[in-house]
């Protein structure tokens, strides 16, 4: 019974236990708009679109159907000519009413569901998404590189000039094509004309059947606004054009400028402190050794010949370029040195006896040179002041040196007073300086890196601003550049470019009677047959021999007494030792100590230090050749000579292979975002002009007299084209952020992993290890120092590292491209652009890069070997002579 009323268990259960909110929507909406599409309909009726007993006039009919079904009624009823224009007119301005009422509903509920914070950030107007908001328009790139190529005047804006005459004779040129395909469009509106009519008569239908009574006048119409020129030259089209281009560059900048400032209002890639690696820490040890050599060389100097020897700061010539180191502070010296290298002389001034050296200063006790790099960088000037510091620390005192350079000198000098017995320092006061000073430039890098956080800006705010989202790629390197000052300040260490006077003159005379001289022997004050060498003055000889003692201490059981020293000492194998000049001292397992770090800054910091030990490892093997053709010039010499020349070589291949892998993680891999960006630029720009030159086929694509809708199935692609024109532009900028986003996760992956390769490789348990061997959750156990990887595994691992990375970043950064090249696909659109099929640019650059670096290191090669023949033969031809 109660089922013939309409009540079920179910209807009983929905009722009960459902909120109904679905029913009421769509009663509410269905209920309302059923009104509407009377009205609607009544308004039809009034203009005579719809006849007076059409069923949709009727009120019996009400609630039967909608709106939708009115307005296509209508269209149905609408016959296109002069005398129906009234219709047309309200037909028109009912369906934009109707649009305008759906975009009122979809900003409520925009309005509803985004925050008022969010919503007040968002552009409200037209100008502010599409016209560029740039503190220059004359300065984005977009505009200027259209107005270099297509020279519109009053369109883009920018500061580049117009009307040049190869712009106005292109202009001219487009103004030729389009009303030459015009002419061509007018036969084929006659052919149509005479289609038309054979239809009529054939098939008795006025038109034909074919024809499309709505759209083919306007269809019409369009084809002449679209070929007809309107200014400079060029037509419609082109002209629509030129205006989605500017349009979607003003949304691309527009959109890239509210990314910088979400961003930058907290950190733009990240905090400050991730975005500079700390840079290896160079050898400092040697730097105590040379000191205590130049203050032994002043006792011994003020002994033996009673010389006053000081410390000098040397800006010029005169005697009032020079200035006491003691009286002087680091920034007051790159103040008066204005960012040169800095000269420090250990010497006696005498404006008359020395005038004719710099500063009026004789370097008694040697000189040392701290060059300076980029002095912009606060990091940068920071290390450069630290280590300016630290000499002035350790020659004024520091470790004691002062009391030991003064015992060398009482115990080995033969002037009175003379106290043979007293103590010298042992290998342990060794070993804890070299470890004390190293420590002290570890922190005078952690200072410089401090400072580089603090100071060092890589916010690209004023570039884009200025140069708009065209040159959104040319700020990555940016971190590279940063990283890269670092690193090279920290790699200007203090260098001894004199050693004091006496021991020039000791190696100087052994070279004329002794050209294969041991590195151990190079100072010591007697010759190969036990004979002491001619000095020009008598008390040279006692400085002489004190000095030379100091050296053999210094010389002696290497430098770095810590447990790390096997990694950085020379082995007396020329292989180790090659590479660990090359890499430093810890090379690539430094990174270990990054890992919180941007990783394009860790790879720029390990790519910078090996490009710089390379360049030093060719001079290293030029010199090596040099000496080898010397040495050729005497047949007791000459198998000294083949070996000088294999070790040349040997020297040059490795240096060879550490260029190309420091080549390629500091200037190939910050350098990939701008050349795919910079293609990707190019690709649009002629996109556009892709466009400029088939618009007008476009435009007679139209030509048609069948088919729905305006474009037809022949002028599709081409609105789709126009609008790819248009959306590129912020399509790249997205391709730039997903590739950076990308390659920066992966390669921190990679980082993370990277250990379980190496310690499976060494057949270890990586839970059982720590530092650069630990995995993530481990305990520890095994010292680090006791499974510290040799020079050789790391130079094979960089190579692999760096090889894996490139991988990474050539495949996350071709986003650039193929994100704006197959997005389209989206919207079911497969028409290609000229930037679609265009080939990788950056796969040229690796391939000649490599192809590069293998024939510099054989023109190298080549070069030692012509050099020490040259040197051989002009030799040989004075002995002739």
């Amino acid at each position: 019974m109660l089922a013939e009323i309409g009540i079920t268990r179910k209807s009983v259960l929905k009722y009960a236990l459902l909120p109904g909110i679905l029913p009421r929507v769509s009663a509410l909406a269905g209920s309302g708009f059923y009104n509407l599409a009377l009205l609607v309909a009544t308004v039809f009726n009034a203009v005579r679109i719809l006849p007076d007993n059409h069923p949709y006039l009727r009120a019996d009919s009400l609630g039967t159907y909608g709106l939708r079904h009115v307005i296509a009624e209508a269209a149905n009823h609408i016959v296109p000519c002069r005398k129906n224009i009234d219709q047309i007119v309200v037909f028109f301005s009912i369906l934009a009413a109707i649009v305008i009422l759906v975009l009122q509903f979809i900003l409520i509920l925009i309005a509803v569901f985004i925050s008022p914070a969010r919503a007040a950030t968002m552009p409200t107007t037209y100008s502010e998404f599409f016209v560029t908001r740039a503190r220059a328009p004359e300065t984005d790139l977009a505009f200027r590189a259209l107005d270099m190529v297509f020279g519109v005047p009053d369109l883009f804006n920018s500061k580049e000039s117009v009307g040049t005459p190869l712009q106005l004779a292109l202009q001219s040129l487009f103004e030729f094509y389009s009303y030459g395909l015009l002419l061509v469009g007018f036969f084929i509106i006659l052919y149509f004309v005479v289609t038309i009519v054979a239809e009529t008569a054939q098939t008795g239908t006025p038109f034909g059947k074919r024809f499309n009574h709505a759209w083919t006048p306007i269809r019409l119409s369009v084809f002449f606004a679209l070929l007809l020129p309107v200014t400079s030259g060029l037509n419609g089209g082109q002209m629509i054009s030129l205006y989605a281009a500017k349009y979607g560059s003003g949304l691309a900048t527009n959109g890239w400028l509210k990314f910088n400032e979400v961003l930058n209002s907290s950190e733009y890639l990240g905090k400050m402190e991730t975005l500079y690696a700390k840079p290896n820490t160079p050898e400092m040890a040697y730097l105590y050794g040379y000191i205590l050599l130049a203050r032994t060389c002043l006792y011994a100097e003020g002994r033996a010949a009673r010389r006053n020897i000081e410390a000098f700061v040397i800006y010029g010539p005169g005697p009032e370029d020079a200035k006491k180191l003691s009286e002087t502070t680091a920034s007051n010296v790159s103040e008066e040195t204005e960012g040169g290298d800095i000269h420090i002389r250990f010497g006696e001034q005498d404006p008359i006896l020395y005038k004719n050296r710099s500063g009026s200063v004789y370097p008694y006790c040697g000189e040392v040179v701290l060059k300076t790099s980029d002095m912009a960088e606060p990091g940068a000037t920071k290390i450069q002041e630290g280590y300016y510091d630290l000499v002035k620390e350790l020659w004024e005192g520091a470790f004691d040196i002062d009391k030991h350079a003064k015992n060398f000198s009482l115990k080995y000098s033969s002037v009175e007073p003379r106290i043979p017995e007293t103590p010298i320092p042992d290998a342990k006061w060794k070993a804890e300086t070299s470890k004390g000073i190293q420590e002290k430039a570890e922190k005078i890098i952690e200072d410089g890196l401090q400072a580089q956080r603090a100071g060092g800006n890589v916010d690209p705010d004023a570039d884009m601003e200025i140069l708009g989202w065209a040159g959104a790629g040319i700020w990555y390197n940016k971190i590279a550049q940063k990283n890269g000052a670092l690193t090279t300040a920290a790699m200007n260490t203090p260098e001894p470019i004199l050693m004091p006077s006496v021991m020039e003159w000791i190696k100087s005379e052994k070279v004329k009677q002794d050209k294969n001289v041991s590195a151990s022997d190079t100072y010591s004050p007697s010759v190969s047959d036990n004979q002491l060498v001619e000095f020009e003055y008598p008390e040279d000889h006692d400085k002489a021999r004190v000095l030379h003692q100091v050296s053999d201490f210094v010389m002696s059981e290497g430098i770095r007494q810590d447990d790390m020293a096997s990694q950085t000492k020379l082995t007396g194998n020329i292989v180790i030792d090659a590479i660990n000049l090359l890499f430093g001292t810890r090379g690539l397992f430094e990174m270990c100590e990054n890992t919180d770090i941007h990783p394009l800054a860790q790879l720029a910091s390990l790519g910078k230090t090996m490009v710089n030990n390379a360049i030093g490892m060719f001079g290293g093997s030029i010199f090596a050749g040099a000496a080898g053709g010397l040495a050729k010039l005497s047949e007791a010499y000459g198998a000294a000579g083949d070996t000088l020349f294999a070790l040349a070589s040997f020297f040059t291949a490795v240096a060879s292979i550490g260029l190309l892998v420091g080549f390629l993680l500091f200037y190939v891999i910050p350098f990939l975002p701008f050349i795919y960006f910079f293609f990707a630029v190019s690709g649009w720009v002629k996109g556009l002009f892709e466009a400029m030159v088939g618009v007008p086929l476009w435009a007679l694509a139209h030509l048609r007299i069948g088919g729905d809708g305006l474009p037809g199935e022949a002028a599709m692609s081409g609105y789709f084209l126009i609008f790819e024109i248009f959306i590129r532009p912020i399509l790249i900028v997205f391709g730039l952020l997903a590739s950076i986003a990308i390659f920066a996760a992966m390669v921190r992956v990679l980082n993370d992993i990277f250990y379980l390769v190496i310690t499976n490789l060494s057949g270890q348990d990586p839970l059982s290890t720590t530092s650069c061997f630990s995995a993530p959750d481990g305990s520890g156990g095994i010292d680090p120092k006791t499974m510290f990887r040799g020079p050789l595994d790391e130079f094979f691992f960089t190579v692999i590292y760096a090889i894996i990375v490139y991988m990474i970043g050539m495949s996350c950064f071709k986003l650039i491209d193929n994100v704006p090249n197959h997005i389209l696909r989206w919207m079911n659109a497969g028409v290609p652009a000229f930037n679609d099929k265009s080939s990788d640019p950056a796969e040229g650059l690796v391939k000649y890069m490599a192809v590069g670096g293998g024939r510099i290191g054989q023109q190298l090669q080549g070069g030692m070997k012509d050099m020490a023949g040259n040197l051989s033969g002009m030799f040989k031809k004075g002995e002739d002579g």
